[in-house]
């Protein structure tokens, strides 16, 4: 349910942090299952938010402030769901590390 909120609010192009690169970058950090993130992902996904949070400095366009939290809720969500699958890992191999 957050990600796809994320999906549809992903705030529209500024200029000098938050790019249309950056937000191309974003939707396909998005559109990835759950399962197949990394945490090369999470830091890009860190990277972005700390774009939209320079812009929203920069700017003052309440949408990226608004944003800002929900995305960094998600990098949360997807860091917790990584740590477990490590350790799933770890204990299918036998004793608990």
């Amino acid at each position: 349910m957050l990600k796809g909120s994320l999906k549809t609010a992903v705030p529209y192009v500024q200029s000098k942090y938050y790019t249309e690169e950056v937000r191309r970058r974003l939707i396909a950090l998005l559109d990835k299952e759950i399962k197949d993130y990394t945490w090369d992902d999470v830091a890009e996904l860190e990277r972005i938010a700390e774009a939209i949070y320079n812009e929203y400095i920069e700017t003052g366009m309440e949408d990226l402030l608004d944003y800002y939290p929900k995305l960094m809720t998600y990098i949360a969500v997807v860091r917790g769901l990584i740590r477990r699958r490590e350790m799933e890992k770890k204990t299918q191999g036998g004793a608990v590390v």
